[in-house]
């Protein structure tokens, strides 16, 4: 059964989570495609690009990460210590700044593919990364 990310998340506990996602229906969006005889090398910077630009914005840590061919890897680190420093005023800005950074994405990147539909399977999938020791 499917949980709310609230009751799953934790972050006084478990601060560190391995998040995946990936895409379906032969659709290779960080590699050579052999069905649509393209390269799509370039789209894993991009990932990056704009996960590191979520983590700043987020106050969460990207300790480790490896983007595949269909899908890729995160472990994150919710940064307590920076979160509770926030004023209201900084999580407001922060708030303006994920959701008008949302609109500026090109849909053009999600839809290029020829194989058409969704390109991911599932919303993604998380779960509780143990602390390093």
């Amino acid at each position: 059964m499917t949980l709310p990310r609230k009751q799953l998340i934790c972050a006084e506990s478990t601060p560190y989570y391995h998040v995946t996602s990936h895409c379906v229906r032969r659709a290779f969006l960080f590699c050579y495609d052999n069905y649509a005889k393209r390269r799509y090398e370039h789209r894993k910077p991009w990932v990056l690009d704009k996960a590191k630009q979520l983590a700043s914005i987020l106050t969460i840590d990207i300790c480790a990460y490896t983007i595949m061919s269909n899908h890729y890897h995160l472990v994150l680190h919710i940064n307590m210590a920076q979160n509770s420093r926030l004023s209201d005023e900084a999580v407001v800005s922060r708030w303006q700044a994920l959701f008008s950074l949302l609109f500026l994405v090109p849909v053009t990147l999600w839809q290029s593919s020829r194989l058409g539909g969704a390109c991911y399977g599932a919303r993604y999938h998380s779960g509780i990364a143990p602390a390093p020791l």
